[in-house]
């Protein structure tokens, strides 16, 4: 069994040292799945009954807007885009548009057919749609991107284009058999589009990117010009499915540039058999190189939504001053869109103490993820110098191993503990706090439960 790192700051020490794959602290606490899902549900009798899939949101003065794809007869009646808006300082609530569908296959040009995947941008009160169509059947993930514009508002109405933006590849690379776009960045005067992509549907899919500095009207897919053969000849994606929580491939995701941080929160899929699909977590300094953090990947698991089956996928995440907005779909049950927010964790001083929020209690917070496997996280706070013990024992209350076992300044920390050797089923962990100076009077214990499930 591997150590446990017990503080914030050696865990940073040790990722700057073996992988900057690897993060001490997540810029958010842990991901609680909404009590009242999903928070856009599908309407008997109407064009999104059957399903709502694979939203993407943003927000533009004060208002949350997502678009999504919908359908009444999957797959007999083809995919079309709504349209639903909730006020900012809301987030749970949603409308959706009197327009609905706003975009749909019209029997012309590139989505003659069908519309999938979408993402709105708005530049000086110009509305702008991506989004990716069909010309014929079958009703799947579209093979060619284009966009439509307003004037007006995004309810419409849209004036489109035929022309295509970005198409799948040749035959034998990479994004050679579907394409959808997923996020629009603007950086200086560079777009960013990044999108899902794969060679046959819905086999393996990566993410990739394609660079614009004309305002939309062309763009370039990101190529490495190392790699000159198939299935990366033309282009190269930008995120691999190539770690353990997300091998079989990379359904959705969401990327953001907040403070000149450049953060992909993605939908991961582990098992073939099960299709279990989790939210990861991706830094990037650069928009381009990305740097998975396999410290904590999954972020968030079906487990932790309980009216998840075995998939969440297409996170669409929006951050604001307090918190994360975390929208994903459940692939079939139920019909709609679920939410999971998390508190936004002020940037780390010293590698101990949050800025600006100095412990006044003693406090020992839930392990996350929870379940787990095989590794999870810790996180607790000491409002004075302590000597500090923490221990894990089993369901039988046999020691199973010391975490902490020294003095500490006041603080909040957090500790990662791997767990392979261990079997499943339920631990608990404990943290006691003493008076440094005579190691007794004891100030504060606690205990919690975690369960580690293989």
């Amino acid at each position: 069994m591997r150590r446990a790192i017990t503080m914030l700051v050696l865990l940073e020490l040790v990722s700057m040292a073996l992988s900057n794959d690897i993060y001490a602290q997540l810029p958010f606490e842990p991901f609680v799945a909404y009590s009242d899902n999903p928070v856009l549900p599908s309407d008997s009798g109407s064009w999104d009954e059957y399903a709502i899939w694979w939203a993407n949101v943003i927000s533009v003065d004060d208002t949350f807007y997502m678009t999504y794809m919908g359908t009444n007869d999957f797959p007999d009646t083809p995919l079309a885009i709504g349209l639903a808006t909730s006020s900012a300082s809301d987030g749970f609530n949603y409308v959706k548009s009197l327009s609905n569908p706003i975009i749909a296959g019209d029997g012309t040009g590139f989505d003659a057919y069908n519309v999938t995947t979408s993402v709105l941008f708005c530049e000086s009160s110009t509305w702008y749609i991506y989004y990716a169509g069909r010309s014929s059947a079958p009703n799947q993930q579209g093979n060619i991107i284009g966009r439509a514009i307003s004037n007006i508002s995004p309810h419409g109405p849209w004036t489109r284009s035929d022309d295509t933006l970005l198409a799948v590849g040749n035959v034998g690379e990479w994004d050679s058999g579907y394409i959808g776009p997923l996020s629009i960045i603007i950086s200086g005067s560079v777009l960013f589009m990044y999108y899902w992509a794969g060679m046959t549907f819905p086999i393996n899919p990566q993410i990739g990117l394609a660079f614009s500095t004309d305002d939309g009207l062309t763009w370039e897919k990101y190529d490495d010009p190392t790699t000159t053969s198939p299935p990366y000849a033309e282009s190269d994606p930008v995120l691999k499915s190539d770690e353990d929580y997300d091998i079989l491939g990379i359904f959705g995701c969401t990327v953001s540039l907040h403070d000149e941080k450049w953060e992909m929160f993605y939908g991961g899929k582990k098992d073939d058999a099960q299709k279990t699909i989790s939210i990861c977590y991706a830094k990037s300094e650069d928009g381009v190189i990305w740097n998975k953090d396999d410290l904590n990947n999954p972020i968030f698991t079906p487990l932790q939504d309980p009216l998840a089956i075995t998939v969440i996928e297409q996170p669409a995440v929006v951050r604001t001053d307090s918190l994360y907005f975390m929208y994903y779909d459940y692939f079939i049950t139920p019909d709609g869109i679920g939410l999971a927010t998390a508190e936004v964790i002020d940037t780390m001083t010293s590698g101990e103490v949050l800025a600006g929020n100095i412990p006044l209690t003693f406090s020992l917070r839930q392990n996350y993820p929870n379940p787990f496997n095989p590794k999870t996280r810790i996180k607790y706070s000491i409002p004075q110098t302590s000597k500090v013990v923490m221990k894990v024992f089993d369901i039988l209350g046999n020691e199973i191993e010391t975490l902490v076992n020294e003095e500490q300044q006041v603080g909040t920390y957090e500790i990662a503990w791997y767990t392979e050797e261990l079997p499943s089923g339920v631990y608990f962990y404990q943290l006691r706090a003493f008076d440094p100076s005579t190691g007794s009077g004891q100030d504060f214990c606690e205990t919690k439960k975690m369960v580690l499930i293989k």
